[in-house]
């Protein structure tokens, strides 16, 4: 028994095939563009801005020494630190007109300003300073100025508070002898708050540095709650977050996750140099996303479509001359069939080529077909012919034949001499039956043939 095949259509087969490879394409361009567009590993990238951030620290405290300097240098402060009388001191005076200076909208504005002796006695400090009398001389800046020495620009904790101090010793005129000194300091707070607002526009992308010492925050740029930030950088807080081929310790505050880096930060706490605590800068994940673990839904079903579309149009395209073709053949194959009918394609392509060549086809079997007919009108004409001898050769026979018949009546009465010629008339009479009857036979035969040749013309 033969098996039924399903019968597939060739336009059917086209846009499968089309959709077929078009989202081959689709999901192969998709799985390239995700790993290519996966977020690599970013490194220690906020080891860079902590670098950037040392040197901000390091260039503004260069300017910081720089004003110490020409105070130190002035010689209006020179000579009223060198003679100090009992009853008039100048110091004060000349301190305060200093420290107004610095203070104007476009002067340093120190957070830790003082004038002192050789000795070490305070001789002025504005109002609300940290600096007492006691908390001078425990700082290593003084101890370095009284002995002669540079204090440039190093971290120095001021009751509890970090700054960056710049200290340089005052000598009297014309000579190396030290009368005194100058203290000035700007808190590392608000080098920190300046270099988060300079990090980035966005205040949620900003850079914000922090100096920590265990649990507790000694300066920071974070909007929050600074000791939300200390817990957070603990090591059993910090948590691995994995995005892409990102992976890296993460705090996880309550305003969300945040990328950390930190450092130790050396300075001087009272008169020693210490490692002050741990300068940590962060930067929020919010806007941190991995592009490749979004697939483009919206691309991929509209190139879809628009490959349903190019599909349906190719296969309309392709197809279209070869259902003509399968229309105009079914047509020529109905009822009986014409020869002389062609199948007509308005393409000019293989399609076209295949109609000619089954034109071509036709043409031959109608030549093929015409002349059998021919030879076949022919043969009928030839065997009506044949029939009309045959008949005339069978009227002949019968005449014979009764002549014969009386011929022996007549020698049967003339003479018994002659019985052997009268038996052997009979047996020619026989024979001359059996001739006839198979003439009437072959007459029939031919008649049979000239029918179907008749036939056989006809069709």
């Amino acid at each position: 028994m033969t098996r039924k095949r399903v019968r597939v259509p060739m336009f059917v087969k086209f846009l499968v095939g089309c959709l077929t490879l078009a989202g081959l394409l689709i999901i192969g361009g998709t799985y390239v563009v995700k790993r290519q567009t996966r977020l690599k590993s970013r490194g220690n990238y906020l080891a860079s801005h902590l670098r950037r951030l040392n040197g901000y620290v390091e260039k503004v405290g260069q300017g910081m020494t720089g004003t110490a300097e020409m105070i130190a240098n002035d010689t209006e402060v020179r000579e009223a630190m060198a003679a100090v009388p009992p009853a008039v001191d100048p110091a004060p005076a000349v301190a305060k007109l200093a420290y107004d200076s610095l203070s104007s909208n476009h002067g340093l504005r120190p957070d830790l300003f003082a004038l002192f002796t050789a000795t070490g006695r305070l001789v002025w400090t504005p109002d609300k300073s940290p600096l007492t009398q006691a908390e001078l001389l425990e700082l290593a800046a003084v101890q370095r100025v009284r002995a002669g020495s540079v204090f440039a620009h190093r971290i120095q904790l001021v009751a509890g508070v970090p700054y960056q101090v710049s200290a340089l010793p005052i000598r009297a005129p014309g000579t190396e002898r030290v009368v005194g000194g100058v203290v000035l300091g700007v808190k590392l707070q608000r080098y920190y708050a300046e270099y988060a607002e300079q990090s980035d526009d966005d205040d949620v992308l900003r850079m914000r540095p922090s100096l920590l010492s265990g649990t507790s925050v000694l300066a920071t740029a974070w909007p929050g709650d600074p000791g939300d930030l200390a817990r957070a950088l603990q090591p059993e807080q910090v948590v691995r977050v994995a995005i892409g081929d990102d992976v890296r310790d993460v705090a996880r505050t309550q305003v969300g996750d945040f990328d950390f880096y930190s450092e130790d930060l050396e300075g001087y706490s009272r008169g020693d140099p210490a490692v002050l605590g741990k300068v940590v800068i962060t930067r929020s994940r919010a806007q941190l996303v991995d592009p490749g673990a979004r697939l483009p839904w919206l691309e991929i079903l509209v190139g879809l479509g628009a490959s349903l579309g190019i599909a349906f149009l190719l296969g309309l395209w392709v197809t279209r001359p070869m259902k003509q073709m399968v229309r105009q053949s079914r047509a020529l194959l109905a009822g009986d069939t014409d020869l002389t009918q062609r199948i007509v394609v308005s393409s000019n392509d293989e399609t076209s080529d295949l109609a000619n060549n089954i034109n071509q086809v036709f043409a031959r079997v109608h030549a093929l077909a015409s002349g059998v007919q021919s030879a076949a009108f022919q043969v009928g004409a030839s065997s009506a012919e044949i029939s009309a001898a045959s008949r005339q050769m069978l009227s002949g026979l019968r005449d014979q034949t009764l002549k014969v018949e009386s011929s022996t009546t007549a020698v049967t009465e003339l003479s018994a001499s002659i019985q052997q010629v009268a038996g052997n008339a009979a047996q020619a009479t026989s024979v001359a039956e059996q001739s006839s009857t198979a003439v009437t036979s072959a007459v029939m035969r031919m008649e049979q043939i000239r029918v179907a040749v008749d036939d056989a013309g006809a069709k």
